[in-house]
């Protein structure tokens, strides 16, 4: 039986892959939120006041949401 003439390792050796790709151009992602709060207000009167009606929940909404935003490094409002 005749001998190879390179061994595995000499073979694997000689091989260099060639890597090809394309760097993808960079892209501005636009994301955009929208929501909505329904504050209630005493008749003739336009102060907000947390403690009328459902205005507490709907003021904690309306802060985590923004809280959320402001803590997100990717966000630019």
């Amino acid at each position: 039986m005749r001998q190879p003439r390179y061994t595995m390792k000499q073979i694997l050796d000689g091989i260099r892959p060639l890597v090809s790709y394309i760097t993808p151009p960079i892209e501005n992602k636009q994301r955009s939120e929208t929501g909505s709060a329904y504050l209630d207000f005493p008749q003739g009167q336009s102060v907000i006041l947390p403690d009328y009606r459902r205005n507490r929940a709907e003021l904690n909404q309306i802060r985590q949401t923004i809280e959320k935003t402001r803590k997100d490094p990717n966000v630019e409002v």
